[in-house]
């Protein structure tokens, strides 16, 4: 009876340090940083096919946690040329699929889920020190509100 109880609790306690070493293996993979362009024609293309599964924006460093990505190609964040006219302004952006760069090189894969960190200063409505802008990122309910920080830097 006493080895029954003993299996027991080294099963128990094998199987807690894998859960624990399986969650510090996702939880160490790197974000990955991906380029934002304003630009007409891609925030006319369709949205990238994925769930996100959280947003947030830390000064002007845009993290968004995705799932179910299926497509073969780098995402990219599109953010629209136009602004609606409101205050303060509101930039609707997107997540769309790039197969190539401008030059013409092909791009990486990314991984089916993840974390991406996108620099999004420049979709701000004026580069000027605390200018407010709010982003509407298509499959995201809320609207992000972005201050553009002193000097151009990022936070």
């Amino acid at each position: 009876m006493k080895s029954l109880y003993l299996i027991c609790c080294f099963v128990l306690l094998a199987a807690c340090h894998l859960d624990k070493a399986l969650q510090n293996e996702t939880n160490s993979v790197s974000p990955i940083s991906i380029p934002v362009r304003l630009d007409a024609e891609l925030a006319t293309t369709a949205s990238a096919t994925l769930t996100i599964d959280s947003v947030l924006l830390e000064g002007t460093t845009l993290r968004i946690q995705y799932s179910g990505f299926a497509a073969n190609g780098a995402l990219c964040l599109a953010g629209s040329p136009s602004l609606a006219k409101s205050f303060p302004p509101i930039r609707a952006c997107k997540l769309v699929v790039l197969a190539k760069t401008p030059d013409g090189q092909s791009l990486t894969k990314c991984p089916s889920q993840g974390t991406l960190e996108i620099n999004v200063s420049a979709l701000s409505a004026r580069f000027e020190k605390d200018a407010p802008t709010y982003l509407q990122l298509e499959g995201w309910a809320e609207k992000l509100l972005l201050i553009y920080p002193d000097n151009g830097r990022a936070n």
